[in-house]
């Protein structure tokens, strides 16, 4: 299947179709700010001044209707996608000849017309057949029926066009184009949930819905259901079949036993209940059908007769999207048409259904819905009946198949329902409310009858959604009816789907695989040991699902039994190790993968985490080592709660406001400073690194705790174990995509939540320092918790060696994790922003030319790295012999874990250009080590051996126009630094290592890479906070010039303007002069055509300078001041006009 193909040609449809029907509403006179009204003349409605039908009117009246009850964008993108999944539909069945009269839709039948004809013919067809999929065609989703469908590049024409028709014989193919269709909504919802913005109901199906692979869902298919009949009936030509099923695991015979009594040898293939309470499109139960047709056939059932035994007997399904649930329908039916080529003339009664909401059940629909000729007490039953419904499904879309929904008896409103269907009204009341009873009371009814049962087998692939993303609603409905489960939607739905599911029966699902291992989830997992046995876990991991990449979703497929038997044995696959979605699934038949555990193993261990590949020595370890917490102490740090208020990278502040240095509270007091070192956390790194954050901190946090308090009632709730602020400590991330990784923390800093600290003495720090970043740490946590959240619960119980004081008081010990703080901490501080770099590495490691101070470095650099990796092996042989895992674990390592650089060749120049330009502008001098201004008073005295420009301005331009021009200055730098007499090779190097062109200069190439590519990795390297801002006058490039943050003031734009915009003005229009004299005076062809192509660049250029300088001008008269204690975000705004965007 060409997924590439299904997936341009989804996200197009979806772009041009709800343009089109935009495009269409605008033509009827609505749009997102009004609603033209009808002109009445004699007899005639006018629009527009165009006469129009009057059918039209009570249409567009329908749709105006439903825009001011569901908005204009949202009801615009649900009739877009109603003619999507029309058009998918009519697609599929006419390519697998399952249209009932035949032949091809879509293609016109005037091949002369540019729009689709029979379209609106066909579907009213299908509505007898397929009702759900099919409306009759004569509301407003006609009105506004999409234009120009068959034009070249319309959604029809490459429908029919851009993806193969061999794609079309799967029903998959549905599934996949309505997980494409939705993407580009699915990833603003998620752009949004970053600015905190809840999930709304509308945006929940986008959001959560998530297209399961098929190899995953016959996995949990074959082990529940094929499970629940295979052991009633074994059969081994079926089991055959089944790819995915996995044996019973061998069992202790009182076990045995006790499982062979839950067999029900009369079970029925007609008794099988299957539900999927978030069928998306289907996918689940399409396979359901598959599996159900061989067992109805292995039973001895007529073919022909089974699909609609399955259709109306066996298959349930539920979802909160409307669109999906009619694709499930669609893809069910689709199925069952495989089967039987008359299934369309069956009148197929389908148990799929969306959440459907009560809000329009008032007073008056409830009125007409009691049986007015039933005694009172029937009445009065039925009224408390309708208002259960009422008051259950009321916002039911904020919910979806969470509700706890019971078991009702309402014969008497299908009773209700046919009567008003065929008979008279009986009064005005019921005239008026008749068409939205017949229209939406089926869907209660319907899903009343499917909430309230018990399945055989509950299979779903649940939404995932955190606490970040729900809305109020929905996280207090969870709060009070899912305590256990609270923290994410996922685990809300394995405890709803143990509620679903009937005694003795199965639930599978596939789901995030935090909930095995997170603290949070730890009654939740306490609750299936206690009451259901674990059949079989398939242990994905990472990147399952081929569409997602990356650490994030990490996912498990499991099969649950509704039933209790103690010390019974499950079955896991473990595929986490392996890279790709293909790889886990070649790799799941591979016995080495396969592991056999009962639920005893997991309460050896804290927690209870399912870590059943736990060895039996790893296990032993648990029982008998030290809990980390009962030797040093672990503490999480505070949240600010508007970290864009109170935090900043430090290289954005001034230095002289940062204090490094203070051991307490009293310290910090009187060094009056305002920012202080702030430990936040950090990607993977061992050892030392990621001090790169400051909080504002003055006064005692005074600005922080008075926010605080403004949120919650005490401001400790947030702002906690202060006492700690200050102290050294080791720290690890909170958050990690790679493996768990801990830093010395020095004196100084506060502590963030994302990033906490392990406090104890010096000893017993540089102890859990190298035994945390050891292999046996790293084995044992991905036992305790694998998600990318280490919690501090987590770390706590991580278990410490018996022989902890042989360690920690070895000096030898203590001497080698020192060396390893002293080699990260050297790496760390090679890079500018470091808040302890001194110089560029190419300076200390200075030699005769550049290519020789690399290779000087590059040599040094290789020897950290290599000795580095080498006493990391060391410390991982200790703890391998104090925890007994020489069998299990070898201290080597891979130069990927190894978390220092080592040298690079086209970095490492750009990081000297990098520091060059910093020289240039003042931010470093050749005269000193370290940073020479971030702030305060600029020192001209300061930079002898290289002087610093006077201004804090160095213009960016594609010609020396002025004597600081950047490639002048840097060439002077390079000059100075390392000699006149190599300056040739010097620069030739420093053009090879950045990617010099053919035919290109040194100097060219450098220039070419101050224009095009410096800022943006001046950009990318401080983390999108710029310390050097590039004025810009626009795509032309006509005019660009850094200035240093730290060195403006007031007058600097006006700067920027009069002695330099200004004077390029000048020059640029005598060039312009000086071409158009060469221009009559040249002869030769070539040299013309150069010419007027220079000549043109040039005017394009001037015109762009002429408008930029009006913007700067206005600029330049406000005389601008920036507040560096803002940060980059803040002040780079007040001048973004002139500035390049980031």
């Amino acid at each position: 299947m060409d997924k590439l193909a299904l997936k341009n040609y989804a996200v197009n449809a979806q772009k041009k179709l709800t343009e089109q029907v935009r495009q269409k509403a605008f033509q009827i006179g609505i749009t997102a700010q009004s609603f033209t009204e009808f002109k009445q003349e004699m007899s005639h409605i006018i629009l527009s001044d165009i006469p129009q039908e009057k059918a039209l009117k009570l249409q567009r009246d329908k749709l105006i209707k439903e825009i001011e009850q569901k908005g204009y964008d949202q009801v615009i993108a649900e009739i877009a996608y109603t003619w999507f999944n029309r058009f998918i539909a009519l697609r599929f069945m006419e390519v697998n000849d399952y249209l009932p009269k035949g032949g091809r839709v879509l293609p016109s039948i005037d091949p002369n017309s540019v729009e689709p004809d029979v379209i609106i013919h066909q579907c009213n067809e299908l509505n007898e057949f397929l009702p759900f999929m099919f409306e009759t065609i004569s509301d407003y989703t006609e009105l506004i029926f999409p234009n120009n469908l068959l034009k070249d590049g319309s959604v029809i024409r490459e429908l029919v066009t851009a993806i193969p028709e061999e794609d079309w014989k799967e029903v998959e193919v549905i599934s996949w184009l309505h997980q494409y269709y939705i993407s580009e909504k699915k990833d603003k919802v998620f752009a949004d949930l970053k600015n905190n913005k809840k999930i709304t109901k509308e945006n929940i199906p986008a959001a959560t819905q998530l297209f399961t692979p098929k190899w995953i869902v016959q996995y949990m298919v074959e082990n529940s259901l094929g499970r629940l009949w295979l052991e009633s009936h074994p059969n081994q030509d079926l089991k055959g079949q089944w790819k995915y099923y996995i044996e019973e695991a061998a069992q202790e015979p009182e076990v045995q036993r006790e499982l062979e009594t839950l067999i029900n040898p009369d079970l029925n293939p007609l008794d099988i209940k299957v539900l999927d309470p978030c069928c998306g499109s289907g996918h689940i139960l399409v396979y359901a059908f598959e599996l159900l047709y061989e067992i109805y056939t292995s039973y001895g059932y007529m073919e022909a007769d089974v699909p609609k035994l399955i259709l109306e007997n066996n298959l349930y399904g539920l979802d909160i999207d409307d669109r999906a649930a009619q694709l499930a329908s669609f893809a069910v039916m689709m199925k069952a048409r495989s089967k039987n080529r008359g299934i369309f003339k069956e009148n197929i009664k389908l148990n799929i259904c969306a959440i459907q909401e009560s809000n329009w059940m008032g007073d008056e629909v409830r009125k007409i819905l009691v049986d007015r000729e039933a005694m009172k007490l029937e009445q009065n039953r039925q009224q408390d009946l309708i208002s259960y419904l009422v008051n259950t499904f009321r916002d039911a879309k904020e919910f979806g198949s969470i509700l706890d929904v019971r078991e009702l008896e309402l014969e008497f409103l299908d009773q209700r329902l046919d009567k008003i269907k065929n008979s008279v009204a009986r009064d005005s009341l019921e005239v008026a409310y008749r068409d939205i009873i017949l229209e939406k009371l089926p869907g209660i009814l319907l899903q009343v009858k499917i909430m309230g049962s018990k399945y055989h087998v509950v299979c779903t692939n649940p939404p995932y959604m955190g606490r970040k993303g729900m809305n109020p609603r929905l996280s207090d409905y969870i709060d009070k009816n899912f305590a256990n489960s609270k923290s994410d939607l996922f685990a809300v739905f394995i405890e709803k789907c143990l509620e679903d599911c009937m005694k003795n029966g199965y639930i599978s699902m596939v789901t995030q695989h935090s909930w095995m291992f997170l603290s949070s989830m730890e009654k939740l997992r306490e609750k299936i040991f206690s009451n259901l046995l674990i059949s079989s876990m398939n242990h994905l991991g990472p990147r399952a699902f081929e569409e997602i990449g990356g650490q994030v979703v990490q996912a498990t497929a499991f099969v649950l039994r509704n039933c209790l038997v103690q010390n019974a044995i499950g079955t896991y696959v473990r595929l986490v190790d392996y890279n790709s979605a293909e790889a886990k699934e070649n790799k799941f038949h591979d016995r080495a993968n396969w592991f056999r555990a009962d639920k005893r193993v997991f309460k050896k261990i804290p927690g209870s985490p399912i870590a059943y590949w736990a060895s039996p020595r790893i296990l032993a370890i648990f029982e008998h080592g030290i809990p980390l917490d009962h030797f040093a102490e672990v503490k999480r740090g505070m949240t600010t709660s508007d970290n864009n208020r109170f935090l900043r990278y430090w290289h954005e502040v001034a230095i002289t406001t940062i204090f490094k240095q203070a051991h307490n509270e009293l310290e910090a007091l009187e060094s009056r400073a305002k920012w202080f070192p702030y430990s936040k956390g950090g990607g993977y790194r061992k050892w030392y690194g990621y001090l790169d954050h400051v909080i504002n901190w003055e006064d005692s946090g005074k600005e922080v705790i008075a926010y605080a308090k403004t949120i919650n009632k005490s401001y400790t709730r947030t702002i906690v174990n202060m006492s700690y602020y200050y102290l050294p400590s080791v720290g690890f991330s909170y958050i990690t995509s790679g493996p768990f990784s801990m830093r010395w923390i020095p004196e100084g800093c506060l502590y963030d939540s994302g990033g906490p600290g392990v406090f104890a003495d010096e000893d017993k720090r540089l102890f859990i320092l190298g035994c945390l970043n050891s292999k046996p740490a790293r084995t044992i946590f991905k036992l305790l918790n694998p998600t990318i959240n280490l919690q501090i619960a987590d770390v706590v119980r991580l278990p410490l060696p018996n022989s902890i004081e042989n360690i920690y008081k070895d000096p030898n010990y203590n001497r080698s994790v020192r060396e390893l703080i002293r080699l990260a901490k050297n790496d760390w501080d090679s890079f500018e922003t470091s808040w302890d770099f001194i110089s560029h590495p190419f300076v200390r490691h200075k030699f005769n030319t550049l290519e020789e101070s690399y290779n000087q470095w590059s040599a040094f650099s290789e020897e950290n790295f290599n000795s580095l990796k080498t006493k990391e092996e060391e410390i991982n042989n200790i703890f391998i012999q104090a925890y007994g895992l020489q069998d299990e674990l070898t201290p080597e390592i891979e130069e990927t874990e190894v978390t220092i650089n080592k040298a690079d060749q086209e970095r490492d120049i750009k990081s000297y250009i990098s520091y060059a330009v910093g020289c240039i502008l003042g931010r470093y001098s050749l005269d000193e080590e370290g940073l020479v201004f971030a702030g305060g008073k600029f020192d001209p005295q300061r930079y002898k051996v290289f002087k610093a420009e006077d201004d804090g301005i160095l213009p960016v331009l594609g010609d020396p126009y002025f004597e600081d021009d950047i490639v002048t200055r840097f060439v002077k730098f390079v000059e100075v630094t390392f000699g006149r007499n190599t300056m040739a090779a010097n620069l030739d190097y420093i053009a090879e290592s950045i990617g010099r062109k053919v035919n290109e200069t040194s100097k060219d190439c450098i220039r070419r890479y101050f224009l095009k590519e410096f800022y943006k990795n001046h950009v990318q390297i401080y983390k999108k906070r710029p310390i050097y801002w590039l004025f810009t006058s626009g795509k032309e490039q006509g005019f660009n010039a850094l200035v240093y943050m730290h060195r403006y003031d007031r007058n600097t734009v006006s700067r920027v303007r009069t002695d330099y915009l200004h004077p390029l003005q000048n020059k640029l229009e005598a060039e312009c002069l000086r071409l158009k004299q060469v221009l009559v005076s040249e002869d030769s062809p070539p040299e013309k055509a150069k010419t007027t192509k220079r000549l043109k660049a040039l005017t394009k250029q001037m015109d762009e300078l002429k408008k930029y300088d009006e913007v700067i001008h206005n600029l330049a008269d406000q005389q601008i001041e920036i507040d560096l204690d803002d940060g980059v975000v803040v002040n780079y705004a007040k001048l973004a006009k002139v500035l390049t965007k980031i």
